[in-house]
Order: structure tokens, then C-alpha cells, then sequence
């Protein structure tokens, strides 16, 4: 899963895809969650800005089984508007749309 989002402007283009690229859990207490805002999936991979975000408390105790919660609570952390979320890997080849 990643998730498309309102493209945010760099010097040098625009970031217009959140990936979670890993994650560090301390079971019962808190996540890192290592994220990257990466270009256009097609057209662009570049890794504009990577960080990572404790996820902790509250916010950890609700994370539960659902994947999609990750992402809106990063996109809250970092100010992102997400305009979709895709299955599948941004990575993975067989996901990239065809050109129009």
C-alpha cells in the first residue's frame, strides 16, 4: 500500500507519493515509521524528503489491524493531503499505469 497525495513542491519537482518504508514496533507501547515522499510512481522515483515519526499512546493504542490508519496519521504529522491510497507495492512494476 502507499498512498497518492496532493503534490507537495521541491526545488527540484514535485513529491506526489507517501511510502512507508519500514517499521519499528515495541509491541504494547509505540512505532517508528520510516516514510519517504517519492515522485510520481511512473514517471519520477525520486525520494524527495525521508524521515521517520513516533507513533505512540493514544494514537498507537488505535493503529490496531488497519493499515490505512498509518497513513492518514502520517499525513496529519507531516500537513499531506491524501488523494488516494493504491494497493500493492510503489514499487512493483505491474502497478505502474499505462501512458495516456
Amino acid at each position: 500500500m502507499y498512498a497518492k497525495i496532493e503534490a507537495v513542491s521541491y526545488r527540484t519537482g514535485q513529491a506526489k507519493c507517501l511510502v512507508v518504508r519500514n517499521s519499528s514496533i515495541q509491541l504494547g507501547e509505540r512505532a517508528i515509521i520510516e516514510w519517504s515522499l517519492m515522485g510520481d510512481q511512473v514517471s519520477d522515483r525520486r525520494d524527495y524528503e525521508s524521515g521517520g515519526s513516533q507513533m505512540s499512546g493514544s494514537d498507537y493504542q488505535s493503529w490496531g489491524l488497519d493499515d490505512t490508519y498509518v497513513y492518514e496519521w502520517l499525513a496529519g504529522q507531516l500537513g499531506l493531503t491524501i488523494e488516494s491510497l493504491e494497493p500493492g507495492s510503489y514499487w512493483d512494476v505491474a502497478t505502474l499505469a499505462s501512458p495516456v
